[in-house]
């Protein structure tokens, strides 16, 4: 009888301390969570909410909710391909609210402010061959949507004004797309 009277306490004391180790070991993954996120968002920047192919009415709404304390803008216009077609990066436009919110850095450079030139995530430059030598000319084949929706594909040439901090492979977005290749306003536009 005194036998099976310490099996149970010994069992017992097992299934306590089994409880206690995934108690603690939940806290433990927990708190390392949290302490990534917060660290990615002092390094890379962060953003409760992207709102996607939206208009000028939406952002003008967005931007006057009393909640709302910085509205950017980021603007595609297409994705630079290499010769066999298969996308390297985003093309497209993003404001300086976009640029402090996301804390996007410049490893060399400044962003674009002419319609020639082109500020590439460092990544990216790699992939496609470049060196981070600012001036240089950088061939861009980039495949677009036209007016009726149809896939165009268009060579342009850009001078490097600009090497970006690689930031987008460390955004959380969900899958949806962010700008690689950083052009200006009214290039985005045309």
């Amino acid at each position: 009888m005194k036998c099976k009277r310490t099996f149970h306490g010994g069992l017992n004391v097992i299934v306590f301390f089994v409880f206690i180790l995934g108690l603690s070991c939940n806290l433990y993954t927990d708190s390392y969570e949290a302490t990534l996120e917060q660290q990615r968002k002092q390094t890379y920047g962060a953003w409760n909410a992207a709102v996607y192919n939206t208009t000028d009415q939406v952002i003008e709404e967005i931007s006057n909710h009393a909640i709302v304390e910085q509205v950017g803008e980021m603007d595609i216009c297409g994705s630079a391909v290499d010769a066999e077609g298969v996308g390297i990066g985003m093309v497209g436009y993003a404001d300086d609210a976009v640029q402090s919110m996301g804390r996007l850095t410049l490893l060399d450079g400044h962003f674009p402010t002419e319609p020639d030139e082109i500020a590439v995530e460092e990544f990216c430059l790699t992939q496609i061959g470049y060196s981070y030598e600012l001036g240089q000319t950088i061939q861009i084949s980039l495949m677009y949507k036209d007016q009726n929706g149809a896939f165009c594909l268009a060579q342009h040439s850009f001078t490097l004004c600009g090497v970006v901090r690689n930031y987008s492979a460390q955004w959380k977005t969900d899958q949806s797309s962010v700008i690689s290749f950083f052009v200006t306003d009214s290039f985005s536009n045309t």
